[in-house]
């Protein structure tokens, strides 16, 4: 839930009827830039379903996705799509 803050009270309350949504194709062609998303997204966001986030690293422009698994024993989670 988001936390707003209240005129009334002003204190900062749960509104969960608020919500904000980035719609895209979402694909492996065409992915987000992690701009469309903000560079804090995975941070920030608990991905509560198996949805596939599908994003181009702005550094080296390599599209990846946020269910990668590395396929190294050392590799983190976040392997190229």
């Amino acid at each position: 839930d988001w936390l707003l803050l209240s005129a009334s009270s002003r204190m900062l309350e749960a509104w969960p009827d608020f919500a904000l949504a980035c719609e895209g194709p979402n694909t492996e062609a065409k992915p987000f830039l992690l701009d469309e998303l903000g560079v804090d997204f995975f941070l920030r966001i608990q991905l509560k379903s198996r949805k596939v986030i599908w994003f181009t690293d702005p550094i080296s422009g390599v599209v990846f996705h946020s269910a990668a698994k590395s396929t190294s024993a050392q590799g983190g989670r976040m392997q190229p799509g």
